[in-house]
């Protein structure tokens, strides 16, 4: 059997958790977690090249908490809205379409499903992929299969992985993924901010999953529901994984708050004007040997899980912290070679607060684990806040000076590889503790498009060529040693 053969069998462990129908229960971390203080170190080679495999993350979008069915129970988990504030959509006897976009084109793909905050196994007898015409519209729908068989039943805090299908699609073309389930779903799990719209069929419409037409979705939701990532064939390719926050999940909202949530801004949902967006453009452009995929989750942070700190009302939607979903959403990625790392302002601005040290000995943790896999590491610099009035502490006098302070860190003593400066990229020259106009999208946290595609074209391109010279544990007979990376 040819190297090609096996990557096409289902019972073929994969980088991704397991493949077909193998299922993994992942386990939740819980509190601030701190790494043990001691000098940072210089930016050291990694110790040993990653294992590399036919299989390349082609996108992401990591699971952040449940989406309660409306009809629940009483809960104190919030929200119980999308960010547009529409309410949850209920799952029963139902099909969701979800639309993902691939950063690079491929003829082969294998499609990843989360129950990992579902209350209760959660079984899909149909599931396809198509390409998105019109809305909730595909053309050229077909199944997908898990252990070669359409029915799977994920547990909760699960995931599954399709069997490997023979699909041709474009970089950047949108595939529409439609699962249905037979279940009342009391928490599906979700990716909260997606900024892409997904379609539901009312209750009990039954399996729609290769309805060319988008008539039996009456339902919109601008979360994205079970589907958490693709994958593709593309031997001798690397991953760039973002891991971040609300900036790297390119959440964009008008005048914040100051009591309660505002609504995302319909301005940019679906045209994927996310900053990890614009730098896959970049690099396709380039014809580099990369794909990015999209680790951020809004509202996380580096150390605290969501529940921690807070009483009343919880905000489930802020997800696991970085250093807890590390192994799930960065290590699990197929044939993942650099890594930027940029996260902290949700630290400094959400309380319960964090100290400078705290901080940069948690950044020291997750690079230290990510170079001890071999994996490649830049950190951004934390752009300012000044002038929030929303919901925490981001646009203090206060939260900027720790953020400088952090920011010194990053750029003198941090052992990452490189340094992305997207402070010093959208930070007001004439005063650095606000984000430039043309930047700001309104709240003064979050960026424009504009502002956005600024943190894209700061990333100079040459930073993510990884130690490891190519798909094949540093073996030089790819394209990795016959491109520009300027």
């Amino acid at each position: 059997m040819s190297p090609f053969e096996r990557a096409l069998s289902p019972m073929t462990r994969t980088a991704r958790r397991c493949s077909g129908p193998f299922l993994v229960a992942l386990t939740v971390g819980a509190g601030l977690v701190v790494a043990p203080s001691g000098p940072a170190a210089a930016a050291p080679t990694p110790i040993v090249c990653p294992a590399s495999g036919p299989w390349v993350g082609a996108w992401s979008a990591p699971a952040s908490d449940g989406a309660l069915s409306p009809d629940g129970p009483p809960s104190p988990y919030f929200p119980p809205v999308d960010p547009s504030l529409v309410p949850n959509p209920e799952v029963d006897n139902s099909t969701v379409r979800s639309v993902i976009v691939p950063t690079r084109a491929g003829e082969v793909l294998r499609v990843d499903l989360s129950n990992e905050y579902g209350e209760a196994p959660v079984t899909f007898t149909s599931v396809s992929v198509g390409k998105q015409a019109t809305g909730a519209g595909v053309s050229d729908p077909v199944p997908l299969l898990f252990g070669g068989q359409p029915t799977v039943t994920v547990p909760a805090g699960g995931e599954v992985v399709s069997d490997p299908m023979p699909y041709a699609f474009q970089a950047f073309e949108a595939l529409s993924i439609s699962t249905f389930t037979p279940d009342d779903v009391a928490s599906a799990t979700r990716h909260w901010v997606a900024r892409q719209r997904s379609y539901l069929t009312a209750t009990g419409a039954g399996d729609k999953t290769l309805d060319t037409s988008g008539a039996a979705f009456g339902t919109t939701t601008t979360s994205r529901l079970f589907v958490t990532g693709m994958d593709t064939l593309a031997p001798g390719t690397g991953a760039v994984v973002t891991l971040g926050d609300s900036l790297t999940d390119g959440y964009q909202t008008g005048a914040p708050n100051p009591t309660g949530p505002s609504p995302e801004l319909p301005a940019g949902l679906d045209e994927n004007v996310r900053w990890p967006d614009r730098l896959a453009r970049r690099i396709n452009e380039q014809g580099l040997p990369l794909t990015v995929v999209n680790a951020g989750i809004s509202g996380n942070r580096v150390g605290f899980d969501a529940a921690e700190g807070q009483s009343g009302l919880i905000n489930t939607s802020r997800g696991d912290s970085a250093l807890t979903r590390l192994d799930r959403d960065v290590l699990s990625v197929p044939n993942v070679r650099t890594v930027v790392l940029f996260e902290g302002i949700n630290d400094l601005g959400q309380a319960p607060g964090v100290t400078v040290d705290q901080l940069t000995q948690n950044y020291q943790t997750i690079i230290d684990t990510l170079h001890q896999r071999g994996i490649r590491v830049l950190q951004g610099t934390i752009t300012p806040a000044g002038g929030h009035t929303g919901q925490g502490n981001y646009g203090t006098s206060a939260t900027n000076d720790l953020r400088n302070q952090v920011n010194e860190w990053i750029r003198t003593s941090s052992p990452a590889d490189g340094v992305v400066d997207f402070d010093n990229a959208v930070a007001d020259p004439a005063n650095p503790s606000v984000l430039l106009p043309a930047y700001d999208d309104g709240d003064h946290l979050h960026l424009s498009a504009p502002g956005y595609q600024k943190l894209a074209d700061t990333v100079a391109l040459g930073q993510l060529a990884d130690n490891c010279g190519s798909g094949s544990s540093g073996s030089s007979d790819s394209a990795w040693g016959s491109v520009a990376w300027s």
